[in-house]
């Protein structure tokens, strides 16, 4: 008997067309679950919104694989759903959206771009960690200043300190989170 790792895309959605059985549509969502969460992270910009997006698009497919007249074509149909639901996500949001059709095909073929962005979301998740372990001001700061783009003159006339103590203040900042992050880090290796 042939592994399910053995079978191609095409081959997984002709068997589970005809048996139902879960364990083709199980490969199918192991292989591509990743990628579409990380293709809608992409998009929508919210890990939150990403992973609901993913979640119903493989609830969806569930549904619609049967009906799917070309088996060949399930990576484009399917990232062409998880595409459509990101644009409702964002469109619902009020932002105006723009489809780049190939930008899928690219990111499901280029698995190295798949690593990067799992790379990026995992430093991303611990710089939030860091960002609760720093003090209520410093914290305030940090966030202030790079998160929600205040310059420093903005700053000063919040806080009531000279340009210095502010500067001071972020260069110190900046040092905590990175000596935590490199603990962090380290921690995990």
């Amino acid at each position: 008997m042939i592994a399910l790792t053995q079978l191609t895309d095409t081959q997984l959605v002709s068997i589970y067309q005809k048996s139902q059985d879960p364990a083709y549509f199980g490969e199918l969502y192991r292989r591509y679950y990743t990628k579409v969460y990380y293709y809608c992270l992409g998009k929508v910009k919210d890990r939150d919104d990403a992973y609901d997006i993913t979640a119903n698009t493989f609830v969806k497919l569930t549904k619609k694989i049967l009906g799917l007249k070309n088996p060949e074509l399930f990576i484009a149909w399917l990232f062409k759903v998880a595409n459509n639901a990101c644009m409702d996500c964002l469109k619902k949001r009020g932002k105006t959206v723009r489809v780049e059709e190939s930008s899928f095909n690219n990111l499901v073929q280029d698995d190295q771009g798949v690593e990067k962005m799992i790379m990026k979301e995992a430093q991303l998740n611990r710089l939030d960690e860091v960002l609760h372990e720093l003090d209520f001001e410093t914290k305030m700061l940090i966030v202030n200043k790079y998160f929600n783009g205040k310059s420093v003159k903005d700053l000063e006339k919040e806080l009531g300190l000279s340009t210095s103590a502010v500067k001071m203040r972020l260069a110190r900042g900046r040092e905590k989170i990175a000596s935590l992050f490199l603990a962090k880090q380290g921690g995990e290796a």
